[in-house]
């Protein structure tokens, strides 16, 4: 399942509930998410061992990484 940006459009108080949401169904089939979100993406840090990372590096290459748990 692919979702883009789906905190756009939803108040920033539920984004805790949305990724309630995502985590339930990640239990059953492969998520990927594209966001802006660090709000959003804050609530996967319990699960960061789970969560990859993709990202621009320096030379404007494609990376990717586990997600931080550190701010």
């Amino acid at each position: 399942m692919c979702i883009d940006e789906p905190e756009l459009g939803i108040h920033p108080a539920w984004l805790p509930i949305l990724a309630t949401l995502i985590t339930e169904a990640a239990e059953r089939t492969q998520v990927i998410i594209s966001t802006h979100s660090s709000i959003l993406l804050d609530e996967f840090t319990h699960q960061a061992d789970k969560v990859v990372v993709c990202g621009l590096n320096e030379q404007r290459q494609a990376s990717f990484e586990r997600l931080s748990t550190e701010p």
